[in-house]
């Protein structure tokens, strides 16, 4: 199927999917697009080593898309974002900018065995 395992440095900015009342401006939306359902995703700051806890409620099928929220105190904007397939391959994300971009978007390609992601 896929084994991928990073993409590289992309934007940056992320912390954890919760419940805030404001939007925090690291807010943004995931949207898999790969063709495969997603088991986990983590969100983790780039300057940590630890992923945390998955932020998926279930699972997250093709087509589907994801609000994230951060608490609006946080101040951190460059955020690593992991995500894993139900076959147990992932795609890695470091330093994305979360302060800079609203929407993300995960494609899978065939022809590179690659997740890649796109930002708005």
């Amino acid at each position: 199927m896929k084994h991928i395992l990073a993409a590289g440095a992309l934007f940056g900015s992320m912390l954890f999917a919760g419940n805030a009342m404001a939007e925090a401006k690291q807010d943004f939306d995931l949207t898999n697009k790969t063709g495969y359902t997603l088991t986990e995703v983590y969100v983790g700051p780039t300057k940590s080593d630890d992923w945390g806890d998955n932020i998926l409620e279930g699972t997250m099928p093709d087509g589907s898309t994801l609000h994230m929220r951060f608490h609006r105190a946080a101040t951190t904007c460059n955020w690593d974002l992991k995500v894993t397939y139900d076959d147990n391959s992932s795609a890695i994300w470091y330093d994305v900018d979360l302060c800079a971009i609203s929407k993300i978007k995960i494609r899978w390609n065939k022809q590179t065995q690659e997740t890649t992601a796109e930002a708005e």
